[in-house]
Parts: C-alpha cells; sequence; structure tokens
C-alpha cells in the first residue's frame, strides 16, 4: 500500500473514532434518552392503566355493592351470612363486557402505548449495540493502520485497506435505520401522551 492510501484510511478511521465515542456516551444510556424526550417511561403507563382501573372499578362497583346487600346462608346447622362473590355471575359478566365495550377504544391506546415503548427500547439497544461495535472497530483500524504505517513499517495491501471500511459502512447504515425505526416509535409514544396527557 502506498503511504498516501495508507495515510488517508488512517485519517479517515482516527477521524471516525472521535465521533464514534461522542456516539456510545449518547446512546448507551438509553434510560436519561428516553426520559429527556418523552419524560419518565412509567408516567404515561401509570396514567392509562389508572384510568382504565378506574373506568373498571365504577364499571363493577355495582355488582359487588348487590353481592354484598345480598347475604348467603353459608350452613344449614346455624345461620351464619356472608356476603356472595359475584365473581363469574351473569351480572360481574356483563358488567365486564359493557367496560371493554365502552373503553375499547382506551384499551388499545394503552396496548399500542406498550408495543411502541417495547418497540423503541428493542432500536434503542440495537442502536446502542451497534455504536459500541463501531466504536470498537474504529479504535481497532485506528491502532492496527496507524502502528502499522509509522511505528512497524508494515505494508498493508490496498484490498485490505478498502475492506477495513466495509464494517463502518454496514454499522454507520444499520445506525441510521435503527435510528429512523427508534425515533418512529418514540414519535408514536410522543403522540399518544400528547393526546391523552390530561388522562
Amino acid at each position: 500500500m502506498s503511504s498516501e492510501l495508507l495515510s488517508v484510511t488512517t485519517t479517515i478511521h482516527v477521524g471516525l473514532l472521535p465521533v464514534t465515542l461522542v456516539g456510545l456516551y449518547r446512546y448507551t444510556d438509553r434510560y436519561s434518552l428516553f426520559t429527556k424526550s418523552v419524560g419518565h417511561p412509567e408516567d404515561l403507563h401509570e396514567k392509562l392503566r389508572g384510568a382504565i382501573a378506574e373506568a373498571l372499578e365504577s364499571a363493577l362497583m355495582p355488582v359487588f355493592e348487590r353481592a354484598n346487600a345480598e347475604p348467603r346462608i353459608v350452613t344449614t346447622t346455624s345461620y351464619t351470612e356472608r356476603a356472595m362473590n359475584p365473581v363469574g355471575s351473569e351480572a360481574y359478566k356483563a358488567a365486564v363486557r359493557g367496560f371493554i365495550d365502552s373503553r375499547v377504544g382506551f384499551i388499545v391506546v394503552y396496548g399500542r402505548c406498550l408495543r411502541a415503548r417495547e418497540c423503541w427500547s428493542f432500536w434503542a439497544r440495537l442502536v446502542s449495540w451497534i455504536v459500541l461495535g463501531l466504536a470498537i472497530w474504529e479504535t481497532l483500524c485506528s491502532a492496527c493502520f496507524g502502528l502499522a504505517g509509522r511505528l512497524f513499517d508494515v505494508t498493508i495491501s490496498d484490498t485490505l485497506a478498502g475492506l477495513s471500511f466495509a464494517p463502518t459502512t454496514v454499522l454507520v447504515t444499520a445506525f441510521f435505520f435503527a435510528n429512523i425505526l427508534m425515533l418512529r416509535h418514540h414519535d408514536a409514544i410522543d403522540r399518544i401522551r400528547i393526546t391523552h396527557d390530561g388522562v
């Protein structure tokens, strides 16, 4: 390899190294990344879950109140009253069906929110690993090409220098692709948060 090509290869890899280290710092802490951009990840879920729980409580409260008003005799030898458990009764099933029918849209939103969070976490985790892989690769390339050319005067083929950019290209492309998908799910969470903020 000519010294000029070795110098260009080394310069590019050494130039990418600080960028990958900044990316590593930025993308390894996914929790703070999510919290800064959308807010605490559990806040929205707690609000939605709380609203669903309140609606379910309102739907089932009359069923349990009626059951408590109608005590049942437990034994035949002595008169003992105990509140009836309405779970499984027709009134209970009807109340649950009514709750689902009236709140199906809200339950779907909650499911979408959970799914978007899972997908965001998957792509954010992938971005972190991609950035780590890129940082390791650029460190290795910078060290190998820098040491080989300057300290040990080793001849490196043009093919090897060109191939050193293949993993860099793949990792940078994967980084942008994963970031696009991560942002897509982030936007879905943000839309749900804005729409249902006053839940």
